[in-house]
């Protein structure tokens, strides 16, 4: 019911990144990063979001997304930034970023169409609230720009944390009989208190980077953030080609 694009949700696109720093300043420099918003609907590919506002969270950086769901946002390099999206029909969105350097790869955040939150706490079997708690997706791939280079085969786990698992099929349909990541590399949780998680990598991860996702206590682990009534896109790149 979600096809293949259906819940893999960050990819990237070619976009220009510029710095702004003074020499003698005290303020860290930042980055301008562009960020294309594109919807995820049952039974659509992946087409730009327009009129969507994006927020650089904790600061008053607010944008909305033009015709083509493109953005221009300052987030601080080297520092953990998070987004936050809202556009009518979809559910608010949370992306935590990373801008490692002066010019960190640019990058599309998928949004979940309404019906397609509904669909995914209908299968989960979440009791909870979608306004009292949050979710998170979490995508593996070895190529940012092909999502068929997604890696099967990948556990996640919440530590010191609870949420509801699941792992998207080969349908990128939730199925919780599932206990490592299908043909779409995507898994998640339901029902997450908000803070922020980590989430341990296993199964068959090696060389990964941060892209939509912060740091966690040790190289096999992930930190992502989790808002009450949010949608936490995260994204990972893994494997020997990919650049730490």
């Amino acid at each position: 019911m979600f096809g293949r694009l259906g819940l893999v949700g960050v990819t990237l696109f070619a976009g220009p990144w510029t710095t702004n720093s003074c020499s003698g300043n005290s303020a860290p420099a930042t980055a301008t990063v562009e960020l294309r918003v594109v919807s995820l609907s049952p039974g659509e590919e992946n087409t730009p979001v327009p009129d969507a506002e994006v927020c650089v969270v904790g600061t008053e950086d607010c944008q909305i997304t033009a015709h083509d769901g493109v953005v221009a946002l300052n987030v601080p390099i080297d520092a953990e930034t998070s987004v936050t999206i809202r556009a009518d029909g979809f559910h608010p969105t949370l992306s935590p970023q990373v801008a490692e350097s002066a010019k960190p790869r640019a990058r599309d955040i998928s949004i979940l169409a309404d019906p397609v939150v509904e669909v995914l706490a209908s299968s989960v079997g979440t009791s909870h609230s979608l306004e009292e708690t949050g979710f998170v997706l979490v995508t593996v791939l070895r190529d940012p720009s092909d999502l068929d280079t997604a890696i099967p085969g990948v556990t996640t786990t919440l530590v010191d944390s609870e949420g509801k698992p699941y792992y998207l099929d080969h349908q990128s349909f939730p199925d919780l009989g599932l206990a490592a990541t299908g043909q779409p590399g995507a898994s998640g949780f339901m029902e997450m208190q908000p803070g922020v998680h980590e989430i341990e990598l296993g199964g068959v991860t090696e060389n990964c980077t941060r892209l939509a996702a912060w740091k966690g206590s040790d190289s096999t682990m992930v930190a992502v953030p989790v808002e009450a009534g949010f949608f936490t896109n995260t994204l990972i790149l893994c494997g020997p080609d990919v650049a730490p």
